[in-house]
């Protein structure tokens, strides 16, 4: 048939029906035919109805180029032609029935005659959905299913089971067990139909003056100047929602106890600041002399010179920077301590290029290891300033100079304070990380080969062992039963020789003389 859809007029929509020489479809085609494209169903009067037919049988000819048109699939090719159809379509492939579907407005597919219908109904809707970047104007699928599919739903009250059901009963529905495909082709069709939808609900783009939402609406401002001005508050909220806290740990301890050792370990393990006590007094008096020596704080009534005079002078007084460290509130407290022998044998084994320039020296290191301990065995120590504060400290003592000791005071205290609360590893680090696990399991498992292998060995040798032991005993039982033998048949052979023999000698004599008939029988009766 010619292509009349080339034909069609400007406001006519075209819509695809399959099979639409059926006798549903079919009645689809021809009252869509009859309608008017936009116009809406009114209700009329019974007296009005027959007048209106006539008013719309009157003006069919002025707004027929506004109808639908109809297009479709047939089931089986005739000569007979509906006039309301414009074009009709069989044995198509389906490349060939893509390209007519693209070409319509509205998609309608009946599943309730045919059941191959079903099949080609999903691969129609998915395909469409495939091609929908490419659509030119909005496209309709209408899928006309079976009321089996709310075969087996059960009823909105059970009391009263004539109540109707409605569109919001749709997703409690239960089709009847024959109709399952069915229903999952509906649910297919409205899963597609909606996606669109919502992808362009994200896309609306809503201009919204804020200083129109500021006065209209109660909202209360958090970061009214911006991200920018409170990065501050915002990363502590982040920090603080996502128990990203830093850990604040304090170390206790006699000199040349291993307090650095320590610290530098649980620093490294939880990606800590190691603060050093010297390093931060030093970098704070050269910030202090280089602030005295610029012009920035001539100004400042000499302040910075007076507190930097202050600063020597307590350091003086105290000896150094012992007490110039202002301890914060740490979470966790840990005071680790050792027998002044074990930290004096320490002290004299370092090497001399390690105590040169400290306060390891002998002399020094004595005095400062007895004032520790004096300064400890009063009642205003740090510790019991820390136990004011309900922070228990954590003892632990020191036996030996060993590695694997401070190893394991280390694996103590990471017990004690639990996972990192940080960002976590770098992609590097997780790398590391990840090389060593897998060389641990190597190492593992190549421990545990060796293991096995030397089981295996060891069982060998027992049974190699077991084997020797019962082939002994069996040639122990052997020679046993031999001379067992050799003793009892030492009384049978006197016995022969005494009193059988004899007689047997006489008897076989006597028989080679006689020659008899039967040996046997004359051997047995010259016996008796």
């Amino acid at each position: 048939m010619a292509d009349k859809t080339e034909k069609r007029p400007p406001n006519a929509r075209l819509v695809f029906i399959n099979n639409v020489d059926q006798y549903a479809t079919k009645n689809i085609a021809k009252f869509l035919d009859s309608c008017v494209v936009g116009a809406s169903l009114v209700a009329f009067g019974e007296a009005d109805v027959e007048e209106e037919d006539d008013r719309i049988q009157d003006e069919q000819p002025k707004i027929k180029d506004a109808t639908f048109q109809i297009v479709g699939t047939v089931s089986s090719q005739t000569e007979e032609k509906c006039s309301f159809i414009s074009e009709e379509y069989s044995h198509l492939k389906r490349e060939e029935l893509l390209q007519h579907l693209m070409k319509c407005d509205v998609i309608i597919y009946d599943i309730t005659q045919h059941p191959d219908q079903i099949d080609e109904a999903q691969w129609a809707v998915s395909a469409l959905h495939e091609e929908i970047d490419t659509f030119s104007g909005h496209k309709m699928f209408i899928l006309v299913s079976t009321i089996m599919t709310w075969a087996t739903t059960k009823p909105v009250d059970k009391d009263d089971p004539d109540i109707p059901f409605t569109d919001e009963h749709y997703r409690k529905r239960k089709a009847h067990p024959n109709f399952h495909d069915h229903i999952s082709l509906e649910k297919l069709v409205v899963k597609l139909g909606k996606t669109q939808t919502d992808i362009d609900s994200l896309l609306v783009s809503l201009r919204i003056e804020a200083l129109y939402v500021k006065e209209n609406f109660n909202i209360h401002w958090v970061s009214e100047d911006g991200m920018v001005e409170n990065i501050e508050q915002i990363t502590e909220e982040y920090k603080q929602t996502r128990g990203l806290l830093p850990l604040r740990i304090c170390i206790l301890g006699p000199p040349a106890v291993g307090k650095s050792t320590i610290a530098e370990r649980i620093c490294k393990h939880y990606k800590l600041h190691h603060v050093k006590l010297k390093e931060t007094i030093t970098e704070t008096l050269d910030n202090l002399e280089l602030c005295v020596h610029t012009e920035d704080v001539e100004n400042d009534e000499g302040e910075t010179q007076e507190f930097l005079d202050t600063l020597k002078e307590n350091m003086n007084e105290n000896e150094g920077l012992e007490k110039q460290f202002s301890v914060c509130s740490p979470e966790f407290m840990f005071s680790v301590d050792a027998t002044d022998d074990f930290l004096k044998n320490r002290v004299l084994n370092l090497p001399e290029t390690v105590v040169e320039g400290t306060s390891y020296t002998p002399e020094q290191f004595l005095h400062r290891l007895a004032r520790f301990r004096e300064r400890n065995v009063e009642d205003q120590t740090v510790l019991n300033y820390f136990e004011d504060l309900e922070i228990h400290p954590e003892n632990l003592d020191i036996t030996s100079n060993d590695d694997s000791e401070y190893l394991l005071v280390t694996e103590k205290i990471c017990k004690k304070i639990g996972k990192p609360k940080n960002y976590g590893l770098i992609s590097e680090e997780v790398e590391e990380e990840e090389q060593r696990q897998a060389e641990q399991q190597l190492k593992e498992q190549a421990a545990q080969r060796a293991e096995a292998e030397r089981r295996e060995e060891e069982e060998a040798q027992q049974r190699d062992q077991r084997w020797g032991e019962w082939n002994q005993h069996l040639e122990e039982v052997r020679r046993q039963e031999h001379d067992l033998l050799e003793s009892q048949s030492g009384h049978f052979r006197n016995y022969l020789m005494r009193d059988v023999m004899p007689t047997l000698t006489q008897g076989l004599i006597e028989c080679c003389t006689i020659r008899p008939d039967d040996p046997i029988d004359f051997l047995v009766g010259w016996s008796s």
